[in-house]
């Protein structure tokens, strides 16, 4: 019985350990601020490092943009095998929700892919920190996990994100360049290009409709 206790103690401890250093770490950090030393410029020096972490964690205008995909959206897919072949067409339907405080978006697809039913889940958020758009995405059809960062155009309409990921074709890394044309609040496309750059041949193309 005892042995039983502590194996469910140790569960327990490793499923929250994350949780519990975070928060001992953010009342660390308030602690020290709020804690008056005395000494005016060391006090203001905390003043400043808890401002500044509390920016870097909390939601702003990149965040607020994403939300406005918030809702069900229709999906038609074309997928190239090769660029001079006709594409292959399917239906879709995407389901966009704020998580985490508004920080990321969580998108769930369903539809169907080379004739197959086919689910994928995807996040994306904005890096206060790196000033970037962070992506992650894993579906039905691939055991590894996809990681993307980008950048948004002068006009606040395009996300570009950049990749790499293992070929299960050739088992070789390889690089894509992803286009999230938001052309109005209720239809964008996504691009998936073959390769680094815009120029690279479009191999899968995403339109997205709200609904």
């Amino acid at each position: 019985m005892l042995r039983d206790r502590a194996r469910v103690t140790a569960r327990f401890m490793l499923k929250h350990s994350l949780k519990l250093s975070t928060i001992v770490l953010l009342l660390a950090v308030a602690g020290t601020t709020f804690a008056q030393s005395g000494d005016a410029k060391a006090d203001a020096k905390k003043a400043a490092q808890m401002e500044a972490m509390m920016k870097a964690i909390s939601p702003g205008e990149q965040h607020a943009m994403l939300k406005k995909m918030v809702g069900t959206w229709s999906v038609v897919s074309k997928w190239w095998e090769n660029p001079k072949a006709q594409p292959v067409e399917s239906k879709g339907t995407s389901t966009y929700e704020m998580v985490l405080g508004d920080r990321y978006i969580k998108q769930t697809y369903k539809g169907e892919a080379m004739g197959q039913p086919f689910e994928g889940i995807g996040h994306i958020g904005y890096n206060n920190l790196k000033k970037k758009f962070e992506s992650s995405w894993m579906d039905s059809m691939s055991t590894q996990l996809f990681y993307s960062e980008g950048t948004i155009s002068k006009d606040g309409k395009t996300i570009t994100f950049l990749s790499e990921a293992i070929d299960p074709m050739t088992g070789k890394k390889k690089k894509t360049y992803d286009e999230m044309i938001m052309e109005s609040d209720t239809k964008q496309i996504w691009r998936m290009h073959d390769g680094n750059s815009a120029k690279a041949p479009v191999m899968l193309e995403l339109t997205y409709t709200k609904n």
